[in-house]
């Protein structure tokens, strides 16, 4: 893959193994999100007062971005709860993949970002002239739709050792069913502590539910915007050549609209008389008159007339 690192690289826990997951920078990055937590406080209450507060997942993921090559351009941005979300798609390809990046809040700064919702009624995707010509730019949390596998996953094979799940694209629950399991087993052996255990399995059962709620929101918002991306109802500035080539597409139809009613015989003079235009091109010309116009259908007919025709609106 081709890559460019940019950014420095932050200084992590020695005390954490190093993940590619928001459970990981939670605790790793404790001191950008300060005084929200107790530093001195557990892993597990710092992640309960993370979900339960709602805090975006984009403040704590680290600073450094890669430029993607592979896939898209840069389309635009758009809000959501979790934090600010980067949108690439190549333009002109309607089935290529769709890869979404958590924007760092740190980064932002230094960005030419939008942090409206996608159904702003006054924003358009490509705004920005620069962005358009920008490639995506992806953090640390990323992820690609597959329109062959009309999936979610992540960008790229992080090797982390976290297995990569579409209905887990935030948060895995794999810690939270060790825990619970663990407790229970010490429900039997540890009487004198059973208010303070249960209250641990209560817990991990809140923070398990929390990821799951936000697994299953951040999951929809993506969905949904693939969904109206498919559609055409993501709202996209035209660019000049955007605007040539869709005003050339209605000519034609305009055009063909035109000639279909007409009879064989009427398309037949039709192009004799374009045939006798001097500002055509030599070449087509050429290629034309020698042409035998008994042999061609009715469509056929139509092609060269449509073709002549859009070398030369005015005729």
């Amino acid at each position: 893959m081709a890559y460019e690192v940019s950014g420095k690289n932050r200084a992590r826990s020695k005390n954490l193994k190093k993940e590619n997951s928001l459970d990981y920078y939670i605790l790793n990055n404790k001191d950008d999100i300060s005084p929200k937590y107790d530093k001195n406080s557990e892993d597990e209450e710092q992640k309960y007062e993370f979900l339960k507060k709602n805090l975006k997942p984009s403040s704590v993921i680290p600073r450094e971005t890669e430029k993607y090559y592979e896939t898209p351009d840069n389309l635009g941005y758009f809000n959501t709860r979790f934090g600010t979300i980067a949108v690439g798609n190549k333009k002109y390809q309607k089935n290529s993949p769709v890869v979404f990046s958590l924007v760092p809040e740190n980064a932002k700064p230094n960005e030419d970002i939008s942090d409206r919702e996608v159904n702003s009624p006054n924003y358009y995707f490509g705004s920005d002239k620069k962005i358009r010509k920008e490639k995506f730019v992806a953090s640390e949390i990323s992820f690609k739709y597959d329109p062959e596998r009309s999936e979610i996953q992540k960008l790229k094979d992080d090797k982390d050792g976290v297995v990569d799940d579409e209905k887990e694209l935030l948060y895995t629950s794999k810690k939270e069913n060790y825990m619970i399991e663990n407790l229970k087993k010490r429900q039997n052996d540890d009487i004198g502590n059973l208010s303070r255990v249960n209250k641990r399995i209560e817990n991990e059962r809140d923070i398990k539910k929390e990821k799951e709620e936000d697994n299953e929101e951040f999951l929809s918002k993506l969905n949904d915007f693939v969904s109206k991306l498919k559609k055409d109802k993501i709202k996209k500035r035209v660019e000049s050549d955007d605007a040539i080539m869709r005003r050339k597409r209605i000519q034609e139809l305009s055009i063909e609209a035109d000639l279909k009613s007409l009879s064989l015989a009427e398309l037949r003079k039709r192009l004799e008389e374009l045939l006798k235009k001097e500002e055509l091109p030599y070449e087509i010309l050429k290629k034309y008159k020698s042409i035998n116009k008994g042999e061609l259908d009715k469509q056929e007919m139509i092609t060269i007339i449509k073709e002549l025709l859009m070398l030369n609106p005015e005729n």
